[in-house]
């Protein structure tokens, strides 16, 4: 298919402008292992729940869900249903290659900016050879401070995503909210991080993080560059959107602040290792007398618990 024949398609509904991947994986790929080293652990489990029309299901209320680990029930101590206020970091490819995307992005991240909450905090990195973090954490961020950050540096170099990824995690480790998310846009693969894509799963399998991904390019590029981002996405238990000329970027940042508003937030208490090594512990998460039709439900799968 064409260029042109792919834009106009993509012009006549949002579903298909913006092809937004519902990350299906068996169980093990969806997991973000989160390492947990001392005493009782408070395990957090992002959930979305849609139904067959891919459409949130509000309302579902704690004694619906059940929550096991290793087929044991646990008993769900933290529930939280629809806005909590949320940490992100906003992680931006400014390699040569997306001058000619600038204006759209610009678009893209003002209503990501404008779609923010009163109680919510962002973070804005811009990567290319290295990573900058040009706008840190902040409450009612200024968009005007947001623009003037990206227009300061001239889209140039090398893709660095890894790195990025990375040093996005860590400036969330010192955040303000337990609800804690990445939202990467990148036109490609890493060409020039020292960290591998190994290491950034590693990172995100390591640490409660959620990540979203906008990809500029069509699904099955030859350069699998939409594989990279469902790998960094998937462990996570996030989504990837595909826009391939950006000019949509406007409806694909919002729909990720549509799925953030809608899931729902589960926590549980578990005890360390009694190993003396590593464990991985499986995680499911069903709801009880569900409403009418089949639901879909996307929330990690699994978790590291390290040794004392």
């Amino acid at each position: 298919m064409s260029h042109a024949r792919t834009s106009t398609a993509r012009r006549r509904n949002f579903l298909s402008r913006a092809v937004l991947f519902l990350l299906a994986a068996p169980p093990g790929l969806w997991a973000e292992d989160v390492v947990f080293k001392a005493g009782v652990n408070h395990v957090l489990l992002d959930v979305s729940v849609t139904d067959v029309k891919g459409q949130p299901v509000p309302n579902l209320r704690r004694e619906q869900f059940q929550v096991s680990e290793n087929h044991s029930r646990r008993d769900i101590t933290t529930f939280a249903n629809g806005d909590v206020d949320i940490s992100v970091a906003v992680v931006i490819d400014n390699s040569r290659s997306m001058r000619p995307r600038q204006a759209a992005v610009l678009t893209g991240l003002a209503a990501l900016v404008g779609g923010l909450q009163k109680g919510d905090e962002a973070a804005m990195l811009l990567f290319q050879d290295r990573v900058d973090v040009a706008i840190n954490f902040q409450n009612h961020p200024a968009w005007i401070r947001w623009r003037d950050a990206l227009l300061k540096e001239r889209p140039d170099g090398r893709t660095s995503l890894y790195d990025a990824i990375r040093r996005a995690s860590g400036l969330l480790e010192s955040s303000a909210h337990e609800r804690r998310v990445i939202i990467v846009l990148s036109d490609g693969q890493d060409t020039s991080s020292q960290a591998t894509l190994n290491d950034a799963i590693n990172e995100l399998r390591s640490s409660n993080r959620l990540l979203y991904a906008i990809g500029l390019f069509e699904a099955g590029d030859s350069d699998s560059s939409s594989d990279v981002l469902k790998k960094l996405a998937e462990p996570t238990g996030g989504q990837l959107i595909l826009d391939a000329d950006g000019t949509h970027l406007k409806d694909s940042f919002t729909a990720v602040l549509k799925d953030l508003r809608s899931r729902y937030l589960l926590g549980f208490n578990s005890a360390d290792a009694t190993s003396g090594k590593a464990e991985i512990r499986r995680l499911s998460v069903t709801i009880l007398n569900p409403p009418a039709g089949r639901l879909h439900i996307l929330a990690r799968r699994e978790y590291r618990v390290a040794p004392n």
